[in-house]
């Protein structure tokens, strides 16, 4: 992942192509240029992607039609272009980056939904030249594009624009949310003094021979040290703070990065977690602490290149274990929570994570019974049967199930089975596959029924109240409360006040739970090195 330490400026479009350079932000041109105009400050997590492409678009689509066509007898093409931008900016169309785990373009997305250039090479020569760019450079910038593909340097010469100016519509899409933070980038720091100040956060040293050196800290915009360390050769120890000066991390740096055993600490000064860095980069084995004297368990797992690896177990205020995450977002099963049973004996798992997508499998074991409930509502049994809840009655059908998902169905395998559905939803044109089931419902004898009901209702039971944490250095720091007053649990659908809903509702993508994730985050934000927001 790109650092984010370089400066970005307001200004006007940049001559600087993908060869020679790219800027992180909305576009590799501009970076974020646009919404500090608009905004007089960067994008923030809370901020929507959907708004930052109408800010990015509208920006650029200014800045263009200020200027003149690169020939006169283009001048009337290069008015068309840009009523067709206003269309594209009218209809709001945002496209999915599901394929890198960072901000990248995406010249058709896995839904068939096209970016603003594409758009503009549709609406003038047609869609094929868009599908084949999709085909062969899905994710390359616009001048990589040109200079492979003969086709779209033609269109681009009869534009009316210059590539340079196409280029700085091009937006680079959000991709899952997984923290990638390194610190330092890969370029060598030149030796001597060093400052920089973005986002109101200013970073203070030195480097030597590539190395930081000496006194380093970092302050907020109101003068309020955040953090400090001394340096030799890049060694050394650094120690964050929060504005009271209370301390919020101290660990170990080496060749200047972030390399060590690292302690975090709760407000009270009681530990909050503990684990390994690597290179500037989370590793190993972590454990998270609740904040009271017996330093109660609150969440354990491993990290390998800063992202969530393996099982991650998850524990109430007692200590007992609430739930278990494992899998990878890229895998085909998905991402899996096993929820540990209650008093209702069920066990309840939830397997999803394919990105920029909301599907999910719901599955419910209760002795011999399985019930799956499927994210567009539909309910089955171990056998295939489709389930439908009238009341308190039941009915079952029998359906098209094929061998391979009766077969995962049986075998309780909620990933496999997950995949499976997915797979067999859509037809090869993205439409949505029919559903075969019997058209005759036969009733499910009470004592199932009441069976399955109460297997259903597992879905809003609470296992443990979503973990208060307090980790944030400042009180305009990013969190994740649940609000007091959030009402009772739904009658359909989760509970919102529940730990294992929080846990679900945040690995969608990858695994990023706000108190170990947003811990990260705002221990970065202390330690040179870091951006001073997050890498999406």
């Amino acid at each position: 992942m790109r650092c984010l330490l370089a400066l970005l400026v307001v200004g006007v479009v940049s001559s600087v192509s993908a060869a020679d350079g790219i800027r992180d932000g909305a576009n590799h041109h501009l970076g974020d240029d646009s919404f500090i105009a608009a905004y007089g400050r960067l994008p923030r997590a809370d901020d929507s992607e959907t708004l930052r492409m109408h800010v990015h678009l509208a920006y650029v689509k200014g800045v263009l039609a200020a200027r003149a066509a690169t020939s006169p007898a283009l001048a009337g093409r290069r008015a068309e272009l840009l009523g067709y931008l206003d269309d594209y900016i009218a209809a709001g169309t945002t496209p999915q980056n599901t394929y890198v785990p960072w901000r990248s373009p995406v010249f058709i997305d896995a839904d068939g939904r096209i970016c603003a250039v594409g758009y503009l090479i549709e609406r003038s020569v047609g869609r094929a030249v868009p599908e084949l760019v999709a085909s062969t450079h899905r994710l390359a910038y616009l001048e990589d594009i040109a200079a492979a593909m003969p086709e779209v340097a033609a269109w681009v010469a009869a534009s009316g624009f210059t590539l340079d100016e196409l280029a700085s519509i091009q937006p680079g899409y959000m991709g899952p949310e997984v923290q990638h933070r390194t610190g330092w980038g890969k370029d060598a720091q030149p030796d001597g003094a060093y400052h920089e100040t973005i986002a109101g956060i200013s970073i203070d040293g030195a480097f030597k021979r590539g190395q930081m050196v000496g006194a380093w800290k970092r302050t907020s915009g109101t003068g309020v040290l955040l953090g400090a360390g001394t340096f030799q050769a890049g060694s050394g120890t650094w120690k964050s703070l929060r504005a009271d000066g209370s301390v919020m991390a101290q660990g170990p740096f080496a060749n200047s990065h972030a390399t060590g055993y690292w302690n975090f600490f709760h407000p009270s000064g009681r530990l909050a977690a503990t684990g390994p860095m690597a290179k500037g980069r989370r590793a190993g084995v972590w454990t998270f602490f609740y904040d009271d004297k017996a330093r109660v368990k609150l969440a354990t797992g491993r990290f390998a290149k800063g992202e969530v690896v393996g099982d991650w177990q998850h524990f109430d205020a007692t200590g007992k274990l609430v739930a278990t995450a494992t899998g990878h977002a890229w895998a085909d099963d998905g991402l899996t929570l096993i929820i540990q049973p209650g008093a209702d004996r069920v066990r309840h798992e939830i397997t999803q994570g394919e990105p920029a997508n909301d599907r999910r499998l719901d599955a419910f074991y209760l002795a011999n019974e399985k019930l799956f409930v499927s994210d567009d509502g539909g309910m089955y049994d171990g056998r295939g049967n489709k389930l439908e809840q009238q009341a308190e009655a039941w009915t079952t059908r029998t359906c098209n199930w094929s061998a391979k998902k009766k077969r995962a169905a049986a075998a309780s395998n909620t990933g496999r089975l997950y995949h499976l559905i997915g797979r067999e939803r859509w037809d090869a044109s993205g439409e949505p596959t029919p559903e075969e089931c019997a058209a005759t419902a036969t009733p499910v004898p009470v004592k199932r029924g009441a069976k399955l009901t109460a297997m259903l209702a597992s879905r809003k039971v609470l296992h443990a109240p979503i973990p208060v944490w307090s980790i944030e250095p400042r009180p305009d720091a990013d969190a994740d409360p649940v609000a007091a007053d959030a009402g009772p649990p739904p009658a359909i659908g989760d509970n919102p006040l529940d730990m294992t809903t929080m846990l679900a509702d945040h690995m969608r993508w990858y695994m990023e739970w706000p108190y170990i994730d947003g811990t990260f985050v705002a221990v970065y934000e202390t330690v040179p090195g870091y951006t001073t927001t997050p890498n999406y």
